[in-house]
């Protein structure tokens, strides 16, 4: 139990609450200044030149977009300055970044630099992570998309505290969250290594077999190697029909689906976040169906490596026209081709088919012209066994990790609140 400071007041402040009785407040406009990027058009967009940050750069994106042209300095921005997203994702990119990278860069509309401080500006930047959850609140947006105007952001208030202790605050928290981070780093390790052999347990089941022992053979596909014996090799058109069945456009508008989208697969196979839309309000691309057995595979974006598996759970499924929807013929289990088209191999395969650069993707047709391969259905289905159980194991552990990395999250951000309000009394430490 870390130590309160003697004497606490109601500052007033909803974000606030009490703080020390020797603290003030005053409005955040008073504190700095705000600069907003400058409002670049796709069309402006080069690819060298100097680097323009967008919202998508505030958490470490690389992704940059450049600009040739000689802007006003105002716009410009170097290693450690403040940054503010005032539009963007809660959570994410909506809120405080120190800008990390060396050399100079040009900031984008939807971001603002803070300048010309009249405090710490370490100490600031701790107190505008304690505030931003607030700033969130009040925020407007829909979903998870908010955004707050400079007057709003300047009118709400921070408190005034001595610049000794500010310093002091600042040190307090960039020690404390070092060592957070660093244990919430080692746990992300872990999650990694752990997805590792998870992909790593059902390639080996679905290309080598459950057996060491039996006699191998050259499938003679370069990317497969070698396959047991008696499994057989055939193109994917011939094991299974690949988009066979989409909605029609004379559909009855007020036909109800479960919606999947790109977006809604997780590099797992992993389902969120399903809509429930009428057929009146659903995207054009709505349109192919998945029934139950079904693996939806993304054809394209094909980095994202979004496949599923269709269980029993959903009902009146539609999928982006984004997914290849596959559904194996009778020689072969539904779940045991989920598996194969998850395999390192087959996946590698569907990225080397692909064409495009920014959003690569395969057609239909190479599609099913990749092979699979499977042994007869006795042994598909101790397979789907062995690799159903030792998932099972594998994510309960993921899960207990990640357990323990969002107790982290939750103690850090409770620790910053409690320092920047003044909760707590780290003037000593």
């Amino acid at each position: 139990m870390r130590k309160r400071y003697p004497k606490y007041k109601d500052s007033g402040i909803e974000w606030l609450g009490e703080i020390p009785a020797h603290w003030s407040s005053q409005p955040l406009k008073y504190m700095t200044r705000f600069v907003n990027g400058a409002p670049f058009k796709p069309i402006d967009w080069k690819s060298d030149g100097i680097p323009i940050i967008r919202i998508e750069n505030l958490n470490g994106g690389d992704n940059f977009n450049y600009s040739t042209d000689a802007m006003d300095s105002k716009y410009h921005v170097h290693e450690g300055d403040l940054l503010f997203g005032w539009s963007g994702n809660r959570g994410t990119s909506f809120g405080p970044f120190l800008w990390a990278w060396k050399g100079l860069c040009y900031l984008n509309q939807h971001i603002f630099n803070f300048k010309g401080f009249k405090c710490d500006k370490a100490w600031f930047y701790w107190t505008l992570k304690g505030v931003t959850y607030y700033v969130e609140k009040q925020a407007h947006g829909i979903i998870g998309m908010v955004h707050v105007t400079g007057d709003e952001l300047g009118k709400i208030k921070l408190p005034v505290v001595d610049i000794t202790e500010q310093v002091a605050i600042a040190n307090f928290l960039d020690n404390q969250t070092t060592k957070v981070d660093t244990l919430i780093a080692k746990k992300e390790k872990q999650i990694d290594l752990l997805k590792e052999k998870r992909a790593a347990v059902i390639t080996r089941a679905v290309t080598k077999g459950l057996d060491p022992t039996v006699p191998m053979k050259d499938s003679g596909i370069e990317w497969l190697g070698e396959i047991p014996e008696h499994w057989i090799i055939k193109r994917l058109k011939y094991a299974a029909s690949i988009n066979s069945n989409s909605l029609a456009e004379d559909t009855d508008p007020n036909f109800i689906m479960q919606y999947i989208d790109i977006g809604n697969v997780d590099s797992n196979g992993n389902i969120y976040e399903l809509s429930e839309l009428s057929f009146n309000n659903a995207p054009s691309r709505a349109r192919r169906i998945a029934k139950q057995g079904a693996t939806i595979l993304s054809t394209v974006r094909t980095y994202l490596k979004a496949i599923a598996f269709i269980g029993d759970q959903i009902v009146n499924l539609v999928v982006s026209t984004g997914f290849a929807v596959i559904h194996a013929n009778r020689d072969i289990i539904p779940k045991y081709l989920f598996y194969v088209l998850r395999s390192d191999q087959f996946i590698n395969a569907v990225v080397a088919n692909s064409e495009g650069v920014g959003y690569p993707a395969i057609n239909p047709s190479k599609l099913g012209c990749l092979t699979i391969w499977s042994p007869n259905l006795f042994e598909q289905k101790q397979i789907i066994e062995f690799i159903d159980q030792e998932i099972t194991k594998i994510d309960k552990f993921v899960s207990q990790i990640q357990s323990g990395i969002d107790k982290l999250k939750e103690y850090r951000t409770a620790l910053i609140s409690a320092a920047v309000t003044g909760k707590i009394d780290v003037r000593s430490e």
